[in-house]
């Protein structure tokens, strides 16, 4: 093999030429011929891994605006009859549908008194959805939302429980998250 796999070398569109002329010379000729293009012959060498579905479903999922991951859930629904309930949400804005899940993930962990948490300490589907449409529409970052809670605002708790899904281990955060979810016109039982 020509190249030793170091970190400081880049997987680019050259690499993957170089690779392919140096062990799969066939490949190479064809991709210089245009009947494969190199991505095509990376693919079906093992050179470059091919991109799974579910990362590209995550990504446009995270990408998505509320109204987008509605539309996407309505259509989840009728397709595959997935059952989705309609979420809380505030006052004069659409619901969002998130999936249907057992009553038992409303439990809170380790002694907090709310149910916006599954046991595990990690945020519900729908209190993220709500969650972030409050900070959509509010225009303000998971921050500012600390501050209002008494927390400190570099502190990312939410912010990592929202999108990284992690879980919240301080119970005085659950109660007075759940405290600044009621303000926001979202209830949770």
């Amino acid at each position: 093999m020509l190249y030793k796999a170091a970190m400081s070398i880049k997987r680019n569109k050259t690499y993957y030429e170089r690779r392919l002329e140096a062990e799969h010379p066939a490949l190479a000729r064809d991709v210089a011929a245009g009947k494969l293009t190199l991505w095509e012959a990376a693919h079906q060498t093992g050179l470059k891994p091919r991109p799974k579905a579910i990362n590209g479903l995550k990504q446009h999922w995270k990408k998505a605006t509320a109204a987008e991951r509605d539309e996407f859930l309505k259509w989840l629904a009728s397709e595959y009859s997935v059952t989705c309930v309609a979420s809380t949400t505030a006052p004069g804005s659409s619901p969002a549908l998130v999936p249907a899940r057992p009553s038992t993930v409303t439990t809170a962990s380790k002694g907090a008194t709310g149910s916006i948490v599954h046991p595990d300490g990690r945020l519900l589907a729908d209190v993220k959805t709500a969650i972030e449409t409050v900070l959509a529409s509010r225009k303000i970052k998971a921050g500012v939302m600390m501050k209002e809670m008494g927390f400190s605002p570099y502190d990312q708790s939410i912010a990592y429980a929202i999108y990284r899904d992690t879980a919240i281990r301080n119970d005085d955060l659950i109660r007075e998250l759940e405290e600044w979810l009621k303000a926001q016109g979202h209830v949770f039982s």
